[in-house]
C-alpha cells in the first residue's frame, strides 16, 4: 500500500532485514496511517507526520484519568477503549470505544471552522435524499447505502430516514466537538433509537444507565464493515449514531492489540 511504502523513508528497518519498516510500528500507528493516507504520510521520532510535513506527537507521556483523556487526549489515547468484536455487546460499564477523539488532527484534516469544513463536504445519495459528508467518509457511506438496500424491507425503518450529518456543534455537556462538526457522523432511525440522555441522568452523579437497543445486528455490521463505529457500543449509548473511525475497526482486526494503561 502507498502508506506503508512511505514509511520506509521515515522508519528504520529492523536488524538483518527480518521485518519491514511498517511492521516495526505499533499496530495503532499503522492503523492511523492506513486509515488516513490522504492526510498522514509517515511516523518519525514518536510523531505522526502529516502529508504537508507537520509532526504530531503520538504520546504526550502524561498519566491521565479517563475524563482527562477525553478532554486532553493525545493520538494514542484514541485507542484506550479497543473497539470490540462483532458479537461483544452490550458494552461493559464504562466501556466507550470511540468517545475519545484527538481534535487537533481532525482540525488539520477537515478544517477548524464551520465554513472550512463545509466547503470540503461531498454529497452522498441516501434513500431519496442527499447528505453531506467529509470526502474520507463520503465514499464509505455510499457503500453503506448500497449494502443497506439489500437488507430485508422490515429493517429499512432503522436507516432510511436520517436526522442529519454535518452540524458544527460541541458534544452536549462539554467543549469537545462532535464528529458531526467534521462531516464524519450520521444519525439514522431516530424513532427506533435509544439514547442515554433521554433517561434524564446526570453522568457526574450516576453511573451508566441500563443499556437499551432496538437496532438489528445486521444494520450495525453494514456500517462497521465500511469503517463506521456505532454509538450502541458505548455504555453511554447513542444507538442512532454512526461515525467514520476506520482506525478503530482496523485496530480491532489487528491481533494482540494492547490498549494503554488507564488510571481510574
Amino acid at each position: 500500500m502507498k502508506t506503508f511504502a512511505r514509511l520506509v523513508a521515515v522508519v528504520a528497518l529492523l536488524p538483518c532485514g527480518r521485518a519491514s519498516a511498517a511492521d516495526a510500528l505499533p499496530r495503532e500507528v499503522r492503523c492511523m496511517l492506513e486509515s488516513y493516507p490522504a492526510h498522514l504520510c509517515g511516523f518519525e521520532s514518536g510523531a505522526l507526520v502529516t502529508c504537508d510535513g507537520e509532526h504530531i506527537t503520538w504520546d504526550d507521556g502524561r498519566e491521565k484519568t479517563l475524563w482527562e483523556r477525553f478532554l486532553e487526549p493525545d493520538p494514542e489515547d484514541v485507542f484506550v477503549y479497543p473497539y470490540p468484536a462483532t458479537d461483544a455487546w452490550p458494552p461493559a460499564p464504562k466501556d466507550d470505544p470511540g468517545v475519545i477523539r484527538y481534535e487537533p488532527l481532525l482540525v488539520r484534516m477537515y478544517g477548524g471552522t464551520a465554513r472550512e469544513v463545509e466547503r470540503r463536504l461531498v454529497r452522498v445519495k441516501w434513500f431519496g435524499r442527499s447528505v453531506r459528508m467529509a470526502p474520507d467518509a463520503a465514499a464509505a457511506l455510499a457503500e453503506v447505502a448500497a449494502e443497506l438496500k439489500k437488507l430485508p424491507a422490515r429493517q429499512h425503518k432503522f436507516f432510511r430516514k436520517t436526522a442529519g450529518t454535518f452540524n458544527w456543534r460541541a458534544i452536549k455537556g462539554s467543549d469537545v466537538r462532535s464528529l458531526h462538526s467534521y462531516g464524519l457522523a450520521i444519525d439514522v432511525g431516530v424513532p427506533y433509537a435509544d439514547y442515554w440522555r433521554w433517561a434524564g441522568l446526570d453522568p457526574k452523579k450516576f453511573g451508566p444507565p441500563a443499556y437499551r437497543n432496538r437496532f438489528p445486528r445486521e444494520v450495525v455490521e453494514v456500517f462497521e464493515r465500511r469503517g463506521f463505529v456505532w454509538g450502541g457500543r458505548w455504555s453511554w449509548f447513542d444507538t442512532m449514531h454512526f461515525e467514520y473511525r476506520p482506525e478503530l475497526l482496523c485496530a480491532r482486526r489487528a491481533p494482540g492489540l494492547a490498549p494503554p494503561a488507564v488510571t481510574p
